[in-house]
């Protein structure tokens, strides 16, 4: 009788240990990956960028655009309207930090 009610508590700790896992465990640790991820992809995004203005300087936005493009695809990062956003604020604050340092001159 008591190995019983000893294998039914067992099987319950069991149950809701599981539960937990899969409830709030795992999401949890997933949505932590997807950020790492983001925090990743935005970091390639400007270090391409500035890779790229060092490359092919001014002016020449189409081919700097196609070297991100491209840096990102040979990563294994799909281009999706995101990614295109996150390339538009690096261009963005790269202009606006050189813009910041030219009128500190």
């Amino acid at each position: 009788m008591n190995s019983e009610i000893m294998d039914i508590i067992i099987k319950a700790v069991i149950s809701i240990a599981v539960a937990v896992i899969t409830g709030f465990i795992i999401p949890w640790l997933a949505n932590i990956a997807a950020k790492h991820k983001d925090s990743l992809v935005t970091q390639l995004i400007v270090r391409f960028v500035r890779a790229s203005e060092q490359t092919f300087g001014a002016g020449k936005g189409d081919q700097k655009l196609e070297y991100v493009l491209n840096r990102l695809k040979e990563a294994g990062i799909s281009i999706s309207p995101a990614v295109r956003a996150a390339i538009e604020e690096a261009v963005y604050s790269l202009t606006q930090a050189t813009t910041d340092n030219i009128s500190k001159i």
